[in-house]
């Protein structure tokens, strides 16, 4: 005969189990731990209710305690599917992307469809293990919720736009969730401390107090090279040891906590980084991302530019549950929803002097 056994302890009248970490990132061998909850039909919380965690996908995660919800980065990089259960049957399943070192997610932010594909195809054929995507900015702004399922934001412009401050609260709220950025020109255009009298800057928002460079002149449209001499052993310049450009660089100068690495020829930065106190890293590259549509350059152009962004992936990684959202103040809804690459719009174009 068989027996039917029914749960009647702590969180019998429990209706719904529900994973509070919706973005979860975790690098090989290393592990991070997922929270969930319990609710009645009133969607009260049931403190205490015993809650079992199990991977599907154990190749590439594992849980090596059912009763806690830490996850162990398993053998290979891919996505894991990870289930919360109840004892009274309910559950609830989130993925966890897996990731090796240098490797990841990574959204490339401008205010340019142009320039954005040309990025997304100069970098993507140059740059195995990083996975790219794009997003025009001019007329929409980002959720939070979206950035987070990318490990790094590579942020530039071309030309100025109005919606560039809240683009840059919204990165700036990233970075606080553990996200990584990348910023290159004419980002410096449109910061709020431009000097050149011809631009009207909207400033980047929150963001200004956290990037590594000031922006007194934007750009400059003259011909100029790396200075070898300048050049600290880094990651930020492994294996670099030359780059000329025609134009559309430099104009900055370094803030302070900032550490530049390499330098162009009259002593502007060329590669500058600030670390976060949680690890995120913020990478300044003072030229253009997007070079190769527009005109010339010789030497490791790629390389640099791979080499920031594989530092910045090797950086925090970002988290955007409610709980760790709520703690900085900002309103969110009991879950967050799943998000869509929003529509694009139609992006501006440089201002050249």
């Amino acid at each position: 005969m068989e027996l039917e056994i029914e749960y009647v302890g702590v969180g019998a009248e429990a209706v719904e189990v529900e994973i509070l970490t919706q973005v979860a990132w975790v690098r090989l061998g290393e592990t991070i731990t997922l929270e969930a909850a319990a609710y009645d039909a009133n969607e009260a919380v049931l403190e205490g209710t015993p809650i079992a965690w199990n991977s599907l996908d154990p190749l590439h995660a594992s849980v090596p305690d059912p009763a806690v919800g830490e996850v162990l980065g398993g053998s290979e990089p891919g996505t894991a599917r990870i289930v919360a259960s109840l004892l009274t049957g309910q559950a609830d399943t989130v993925d966890v992307i897996v990731i090796g070192e240098g490797t990841g997610r990574v959204l490339i932010v401008s205010n340019s469809d142009f320039d954005n594909e040309a990025v997304l195809q100069e970098f993507g054929v140059r740059m195995l293990g990083i996975e790219f995507d794009t997003m025009n900015v001019s007329g929409q702004t980002p959720t939070l919720a979206f950035l987070a399922t990318f490990q790094a934001v590579l942020l530039y412009e071309n030309g100025l736009f109005g919606n560039a401050p809240s683009v840059g609260d919204v990165v700036y709220d990233f970075v606080q969730a553990g996200g990584n950025v990348v910023i290159g020109t004419f980002y410096w255009q449109d910061r709020s401390d431009n000097l050149r009298p011809e631009l009207t800057s909207s400033g980047w928002g929150a963001l200004e107090m956290i990037d590594p460079f000031l922006g007194p002149q934007g750009s400059e449209y003259v011909p100029d090279s790396l200075d070898m001499a300048s050049i600290v052993a880094h990651p930020l310049t492994a294996g670099v040891d030359s780059l000329l450009v025609d134009s559309f660089h430099g104009g900055v100068a370094p803030k302070a906590g900032t550490t530049v690495v390499a330098s162009w020829s009259d002593g502007v930065p060329l590669i500058g980084y600030r670390t976060e106190p949680g690890g995120q890293r913020l990478v300044a590259v003072s030229t253009f991302p997007s070079y190769a549509r527009h005109c010339c350059f010789e030497g490791d152009f790629y390389l640099i530019w791979e080499n920031a962004l594989r530092f910045a992936l090797s950086g925090s990684i970002p988290a955007a549950s409610p709980a760790a959202v709520a703690a900085r103040g900002l309103q969110v809804q009991r879950a967050i929803p799943a998000q869509q690459l929003p529509q694009r719009s139609t992006g501006g174009t440089r201002r050249e002097n």
